[in-house]
């Protein structure tokens, strides 16, 4: 079946199946273990129990899956192994960060195009994210960390959400501009992605000019796109201490 790839938009290609998650993460479990898999929208909202780290999706091409993605997944595995399911410091440097935002952003968009549904990111996120090859600085990144992932229902190792964003605050002076461009089609999408332990939040937009949306607690979770510093991980607070994954998701 030939379709166009959600990256390189080339017409004519042959998709091929790709992880959603990687495939080497399953082989940290034993094989015949299942787990909670979720993901959800504001219009949707699906749970189901599955092999760990197995669901695939048609979405891109097999340059794309076999070339650049393999080479990011290559080259953030051992990172995100340590980052998702140890509690072990490090020491996050910017090539680190750069690596851990590519892989988010990549990761998300998958995720949002594998869920269906009434709202989808825009295919400019997607092309640009194929062009430059690097994290795109119109979507932002932060990572948190949780204490529990055990793979239940209320602790799903792998869990996906993302929602819209319905309304900004912004300065009198700016609010015309930003009204125009929200006219245009121009908006905001935010969302939280858990894996084992580590938790990122991530806010992508395609207005113009500087926005500050929602306001992550920096001892929480710590921005990783765009590189602000070098991190000292994990960062202070797990997000039990606000209640969890649940009170997290709320608060996007």
């Amino acid at each position: 079946m030939s379709r166009v790839c959600v990256f390189c938009r080339r017409e004519g290609q042959k998709l091929t199946l790709e992880h959603v998650y990687p495939d080497w993460l399953s082989g940290l479990f034993n094989k015949s273990l299942k787990g909670i898999n979720e993901v959800s929208r504001d219009d949707l909202h699906r749970v189901w129990q599955g092999k760990l780290f197995q669901h695939k999706v048609k979405l891109v091409c097999g340059d794309c899956n076999n070339g650049w993605m393999s080479t990011l997944e290559s080259g953030v595995k051992d990172l995100l192994t340590s980052l998702a399911f140890t509690h072990d410091g490090h020491a996050l440097t910017e090539e680190g960060q750069r690596k851990i935002s590519l892989w988010v952003q990549k990761t998300a968009l998958i995720d949002n195009k594998a869920l269906g549904g009434a709202f989808e990111i825009p295919a400019s996120f997607y092309e640009e994210l194929y062009a430059a090859k690097q994290p795109l600085q119109n979507i932002m990144v932060s990572m948190g960390w949780r204490m529990l992932a055990n793979g239940s229902k209320a602790q799903p190792l792998a869990s996906f959400e993302i929602k819209q964003v319905g309304s900004v605050q912004a300065e009198k002076s700016s609010a015309d501009v930003l009204k125009s461009q929200v006219d245009s089609g121009a908006l905001i999408w935010t969302a939280i992605l858990a894996l084992g332990n580590v938790v990122f939040h991530i806010v992508g937009t395609n207005i113009n000019g500087h926005l500050e949306v929602g306001s992550s607690d920096p001892r929480m979770f710590a921005q990783i796109n765009p590189y602000h510093t070098d991190l000292s991980w994990p960062s202070e607070w797990p997000i039990e201490s606000i209640g969890g994954l649940e009170a997290v998701r709320k608060a996007i």
